[in-house]
């Protein structure tokens, strides 16, 4: 099991956005902020691997990204959370699935998103459109 610690997103125009260890739940999903990106939500990264009922294994990564803006409210400026955009990744295998097959799983996912691979997926997620 990986010990928890500071994680750096690459964002747009190679911006880092760095992520400190918040906790790990009792339900053993780990949360990390990016602390200063807001004044009112900063960024959050939560991680998690859960073995279902049915003996698969649930790995999921959520990362929610608001975006805020200053709001006049009673002739007071104050920032607000004008929209979120939000990534949730899941990953299900099963129980008896090897390193292999799993690296295999996570090595074609990262390949999808990759600029220069497949431009074509890269671009249905940045002009949120579907394929015709």
């Amino acid at each position: 099991m990986p010990a928890m610690s500071a994680m750096t997103l690459n964002g747009l125009s190679g911006a880092d956005h760095v992520f400190a260890p918040y906790g790990i739940d009792a339900k053993g999903v780990a949360t990390l902020f990016a602390p200063g990106t807001s004044p009112v939500g900063d960024e959050k990264l939560t991680l998690s691997t859960t073995r279902l009922p049915s003996g698969k294994i649930r790995t999921e990564l959520r990362l929610e990204v608001p975006k805020t803006q200053d709001v006049d409210i009673g002739g007071v400026i104050r920032p607000s959370v004008v929209k979120k955009g939000t990534v949730v990744l899941t990953m299900v295998t099963d129980g008896t699935a090897t390193l292999d097959d799993r690296q295999e799983l996570f090595k074609m996912l990262c390949s999808s998103v990759t600029y220069g691979e497949n431009p074509n997926i890269v671009a249905m997620f940045e002009n949120s459109q579907p394929f015709f």
